[in-house]
């Protein structure tokens, strides 16, 4: 009862004084001290150990069934890396491959990613430009009966994403954050 009676006298304390804060805000800055920094447009270790609710299971090398080919207008320099996230309790969970690129054209190379992928099966959406976010570049992605499948590139990044469908339903709103968490900017909700 205590808890409760200092909790709400910071609060409104708060408030009188101008300041508000939020549950979501506190977790984010935890959540951004256990991740340290790197530079903004990097698909390289440390990921964020959280993406939304998704908490991180595996960042390892790619296994070759889930690497990007080089094409025309994108060459992949190094390693290319799978993150596995995963809620458990809401068997929800995302992947991405991806890896640091030399890219000449980013739509291009997207165009030229999303043309070589004939795994889907049952698409019920053509490949759909969305939006990038503060990382740029261009990105498609493409509804099935399994979930939604995403290509990026940018001036020196390639990616996949494969979001099964119990999560794919909002993939305008969350490719963005999801892409700018993997690549260095703090993800935006949790």
């Amino acid at each position: 009862m205590n808890i409760a009676r200092i909790s709400l006298m910071t609060l409104a304390v708060g408030v009188l004084a101008g300041c508000t804060f939020t549950v979501e805000a506190d977790q984010e800055d935890a959540s951004s001290a256990q991740n340290p920094p790197k530079p903004p447009g990097t698909f390289a270790t440390p990921f964020p150990t959280a993406i939304g609710a998704l908490d991180l299971v595996s960042a390892t090398p790619a296994e070759e069934r889930f690497k990007l080919p080089d094409g025309p207008h994108h060459k992949i320099l190094g390693t290319q890396l799978t993150t596995f996230y995963q809620d458990v309790p809401r068997l929800k969970s995302f992947y991405a491959t991806g890896a640091q690129a030399e890219v000449t054209d980013p739509k291009a190379a997207v165009d030229w990613l999303t043309a070589q992928d004939r795994e889907r099966e049952n698409p019920q959406t053509d490949w759909v430009y969305v939006g990038t976010g503060p990382l740029r570049g261009a990105a498609s992605c493409r509804n099935t009966d399994d979930g939604t499948y995403c290509y990026w590139a940018d001036a020196d990044t390639v990616g996949f994403l494969e979001i099964p469908r119990g999560l794919a339903g909002k993939i305008t709103e969350s490719f963005a954050m999801i892409r700018s968490a993997l690549e260095g900017e703090p993800a935006k909700s949790r």
